[in-house]
């Protein structure tokens, strides 16, 4: 580990009310309001207002950290869908050649 590693400071972990609000509200319109300076500030420690009663305001450091995490879920969804199609690609081109051989087979006598 270098030291610049260990200077790194995470952020507490959100207030399972917290999380369940920004889950609601989804990626998107979490980003728009950090990217609103009217709705947050631009240090990692500005409070991010949600406006709801009895859900905690979480910090924005929090907030980009949770965006993070469904960016990184949202990617390896991406990745599996690629495979999975490559797959059944192959499955349908394999079954395309299988059912069209007995024509290829008269046309190369």
């Amino acid at each position: 580990m270098c030291w610049r590693e260990a200077a790194v400071i995470m952020p507490s972990p959100l207030h399972p009310r917290t999380r369940q609000e920004l889950d609601r509200r989804g990626p998107a319109n979490i980003r728009a309001i950090l990217d609103n300076p009217e709705w947050t500030g631009a240090g990692q420690n500005a409070e991010v207002r949600l406006h709801v009663t009895g859900v905690p305001n979480p910090e924005r450091a929090q907030v980009e950290v949770w965006l993070r995490e469904k960016e990184q879920v949202a990617n390896r969804n991406v990745v599996w869908i690629a495979v999975l199609t490559l797959i059944f690609a192959g499955i349908g081109a394999a079954g395309s050649v299988i059912a069209a051989w007995p024509i290829v087979k008269e046309w190369l006598k």
